[in-house]
């Protein structure tokens, strides 16, 4: 393995019979299968009094409705950028009280 005239492959060949014969075994290779967590839909909700719109795999971008500072009071018929969350209390008890669901 030290003689320089030596070929590159014959020394890599020398080394691995020397770690096969000192019983270290060869780098052993796997798969790993990782999965990105599926991307849901935005969706919008009312969250301490303010429009926001969640976005991200695990709704965990919360952003300001666009056009937010236009108006203090959020346009629930604007479902163009995403549809509200009627699910949410919060969100349902104030569309509720805009005549949303009339």
């Amino acid at each position: 393995m030290r003689d320089e005239a030596t070929a590159p492959r014959d020394k890599i060949n020398a080394a691995n019979s020397w770690l096969d014969r000192t019983g270290v075994a060869r780098a052993s290779t796997f798969n790993v299968e990782a999965k990105a967590p599926l991307e849901r839909k935005p969706e919008r909700r009312i969250i301490n009094g303010k429009d926001v719109i969640l976005k991200g795999a695990d709704h965990g971008l919360m952003l300001p409705k666009k056009n937010a500072a236009d108006s203090n009071e959020p346009d629930i018929y604007d479902g163009s950028e995403a549809p509200w969350n009627t699910q949410d209390p919060e969100t349902h008890t104030f569309l509720q009280s805009k005549g949303f669901f009339n």
